[in-house]
């Protein structure tokens, strides 16, 4: 073990106390940059795990209250609608419009519909007995017959099913995913900001430290500005520009550390489990 290691820290500190350590005590840091590379990364791995699932929980929480919305409102309003030998109808009263902003949506299957009800707008869909028509722009648009499509029933239960299906299949995406992804990126900001920021600060401190070292303590360093990150997403406050602010504060961290450091221990004892 390094002498200049403090006899206060545990060296074989677990995943809370590495947590809290990396915060705010500085000293810790030297225990860190004597621990495996491996280590530093299951650190990451594993706060990314943890802040990721807290994040989710916002994240599923309000997808499922506006996927829930959304089914109410297709059970209330949205008409049956068959296709049968080319033909489409509508058991619902006609036409059937929806504006939103510069896009308008028309169904209306009693043959008094064209194209020229698109007109006013820059895009729009037009669904008719006979054939669907997507106004892209004022020069553009695309015509689907409705004898190319197959035989078909479409009620407010087949799209709240496939909603359903959706939400299950997205939200385990989400689950498991997000934390991979975060985890990704937190390697890569180590490995290409904090990294070549940390090994710029030792050299103005006068302190040897190699990139490889940089990087495992810029993997600690990051904490707190992912935890202030993961905060502000659960009460819903967004800074514009925020990634800036999360790196500097990370190099501040980075910073403080490698002056804790000092002198750069013996490379026989730097590695501890």
């Amino acid at each position: 073990m390094d002498n200049n290691l403090d006899t206060n820290l545990d060296t074989n500190m677990g995943f809370f106390q590495k947590l809290k350590n990396s915060t705010y005590n500085f000293k810790a840091y030297k225990v860190f940059l004597a621990q495996s590379t491996g280590k530093a990364v299951l650190y990451i791995f594993l706060l990314c795990l943890i802040f990721t699932s807290i994040a989710n929980v916002k994240t599923l929480i309000v997808a499922n209250s506006q996927l829930n919305s959304l089914e109410s409102s297709i059970n209330k309003n949205f008409p049956t609608m068959e296709i049968t030998k080319g033909k489409l109808s509508v058991k619902a009263e006609q036409p059937i419009k929806y504006i939103d902003n510069d896009f308008i949506f028309i169904i209306d299957t009693s043959g008094k519909a064209d194209t020229s009800q698109l007109g006013n707008y820059p895009k729009g869909l037009l669904v008719t007995e006979d054939e669907i028509i997507y106004k892209e722009n004022d020069y553009k648009a695309e015509t689907i017959r409705m004898s190319q499509i197959q035989n078909m029933t479409l009620s407010a239960d087949t799209i709240t099913h496939f909603i359903k299906l959706c939400k299950t299949i997205g939200f385990a995406l989400i689950i498991i995913f997000a934390p991979l992804y975060s985890f990704v990126r937190k390697l890569i900001g180590a490995v290409i900001i904090l990294g070549l920021g940390g090994l710029a600060l030792s050299a103005i401190m006068d302190i040897k430290l190699t990139y490889g070292e940089c990087v495992k303590l810029g993997l600690y360093a990051i904490t707190v500005p992912y935890l202030v990150n993961t905060l502000l997403y659960l009460i819903g406050l967004s800074i514009p520009g925020f990634i800036l602010i999360y790196y500097i504060l990370g190099l501040i961290y980075l910073g403080f550390a490698i002056k804790e450091i000092g002198t750069f221990p013996s490379r026989q004892d730097n590695i501890i489990g």
